[in-house]
């Protein structure tokens, strides 16, 4: 019989596991992999093929798979993992993991939006924002060198050397990032909706484009909030145990980072995120609850302003907000 349904997969660093219809395989996360693994699935007729979202991982697949004419969904992590604790699957290995999102999108297909592969400038912007990322990274490595006590002149002039060069390369790939949104009327068009909103500046927006391409991807508000991990969380046993809220560990941490210091800023500045500031710090919340709280809002927000086309005012804003 030939085989049909939801092919499951779970991309890793260097390979990725499949189940399709009950049979596991292997295969090896390159070109040659993606050949073997399309030769396998030609021999019967897949619904369509499912993975985690995964950074570079996934979209390279996705991309090759969606080339081969196969439908392709690309889910978000925390869809999945909410999944498996509903369900209470307790094997974890990547057999199993593939199963399970196979077994979700069989599920859940109706619910899923088609994966389609990004245009030329969303592409550039991805990578142009990846390398950024990259550079800042290296700065605040080679910076955290510099005040480590090291005494080296020689060393020490060789890391002053490098912060000198990296912070150049960071302000030209900001420049980049810049010109690569001003190309095209549609990243721009998303960018200025995004920049009316207190708190989101231009370097923001573009980083919002970059970690949420389609908005469509999400269902609602909520949807988004669990793919950056925005769960404030707060530990309070009887009288005596009040632990400080923090950011979850789960969801996309660039995204998290990329909405600290604009929810700082719009902690002071955005009426709507004012307004929680004050209803929370009332009620006893500690500063990094009300701060993450002000990254949700910020993000529920953002959504609510993509997802209609209409630019933020403090009135309609707060149909698209959280509030804890």
């Amino acid at each position: 019989m030939e085989k049909t349904g939801v092919v499951g997969i779970d991309i890793s660093k260097a390979t990725f596991d499949v189940m399709w219809a009950g049979e596991h395989r292997n295969f090896s996360n390159n070109s040659k992999g993606y050949k073997i693994l399309v030769k396998w699935l030609k021999k019967g007729a897949p619904r369509a093929v499912c993975m985690e979202e995964t950074g570079q991982w996934s979209r390279n697949l996705a991309k090759y798979l969606y080339g081969e004419g196969l439908r392709v969904y690309v889910v978000n992590p925390y869809r999945i993992k909410r999944y498996r604790d509903y369900y209470l699957h307790m094997n974890k290995t990547d057999k199993t993991d593939a199963g399970l999102i196979a077994e979700f999108c069989e599920k859940e297909e109706r619910k899923l939006r088609a994966w389609e592969p990004p245009t030329e400038a969303e592409e550039h912007l991805q990578s142009v924002k990846r390398r950024l990322d990259a550079l800042q990274k290296m700065r605040d490595q080679e910076n955290n060198r510099l005040k480590s006590g090291e005494n080296d002149e020689l060393v020490l002039d060789d890391i002053r050397a490098h912060l000198k060069y990296l912070d150049e390369e960071i302000k030209r790939y900001t420049k980049l990032m810049q010109q690569a949104i001003k190309t095209d009327p549609v990243l721009r068009r998303k960018q200025k909706l995004l920049e009316r909103i207190p708190g989101i500046g231009e370097l923001t927006a573009a980083r919002i484009l970059v970690e949420i391409r389609d908005i469509e991807e999400f269902g609602d508000a909520s949807q988004i909030a669990a793919y950056a991990g925005l769960n404030p969380s707060r530990f309070v046993s009887g009288t005596s145990v009040n632990k400080k809220g923090k950011i979850s560990k789960q969801g996309k941490a660039i995204l998290r980072k990329n909405l600290y210091f604009p929810a700082v800023v719009a902690t002071n500045y955005n009426p709507i995120v004012v307004e929680l500031k004050s209803r929370m710090t009332a009620t006893g919340h500690v500063p990094m609850e009300i701060i993450v709280a002000a990254m949700n809002k910020l993000l529920h927000i953002a959504y609510g302003v993509l997802k209609s086309g209409v630019p933020f005012d403090p009135n309609y804003g707060k149909q698209f907000c959280y509030t804890p």
